[in-house]
């Protein structure tokens, strides 16, 4: 890489549009050689991280476009002659990601949103059951407390007489001490 140190004896200029140096991730960067004296013939070119003396975008001349940028594209710009002439460099930094980037992807299912969360969802559809399985029956003494269990759930019978379930629309209430005696 040849570098002009003092750019008042260069005869072009690398220019940088937005006149920054750092951007981020996915934002668009404009670089053109800049007369000083004349400019024709220069492009833009690079050392980056993946490529050493590259020349900027797909063609050789300038200005250089990249419409989205990325970390590896952080480097060293500068414009170079065809006889070997350079212009001032630039260091260009891109940093990964920021609130107008696309969003990341979906993190992938864990084990607990794939197997344990369906897991305890059954586990608590089954607990229910077994506790309205428990309480069933036209009236139910709860304990020592007074309370008692009301249900207008009648059992759904098959033809053979064993019991399926419980018929649907069924009600319950608790009536006793400290209770409201609300049907749910």
């Amino acid at each position: 890489m040849c570098c002009c140190v003092e750019i008042d004896a260069c005869r072009a200029a690398l220019r940088v549009l937005p006149n920054r140096s750092q951007f981020f991730q996915y934002e668009s960067v404009t670089l053109s050689c800049g007369p000083l004296g004349g400019s024709a013939g220069w492009r833009v070119k690079r050392n980056t991280s993946t490529n050493i003396n590259e020349p900027c975008g797909r063609t050789n001349t300038t200005p250089c476009v990249i419409s989205e940028l990325y970390p590896f594209d952080t480097g060293v710009y500068w414009c170079e002659s065809a006889a070997g002439e350079c212009s001032n460099a630039v260091n260009i930094t891109v940093i990964g990601g920021h609130s107008g980037s696309p969003e990341p992807p979906e993190p992938p299912e864990s084990l607990f949103t794939r197997v344990l969360l369906p897991v305890v969802g059954l586990a608590l559809v089954v607990l229910v059951s077994v506790v309205l399985l428990c309480l069933w029956g036209r009236r139910k003494d709860m304990g020592d407390s007074g309370e008692t269990f009301y249900s207008t759930l009648q059992p759904v019978k098959n033809q053979t007489g064993s019991i399926d379930g419980l018929s649907p629309g069924g009600s319950q209430s608790v009536s006793g001490s400290g209770s409201s005696g609300v049907w749910y």
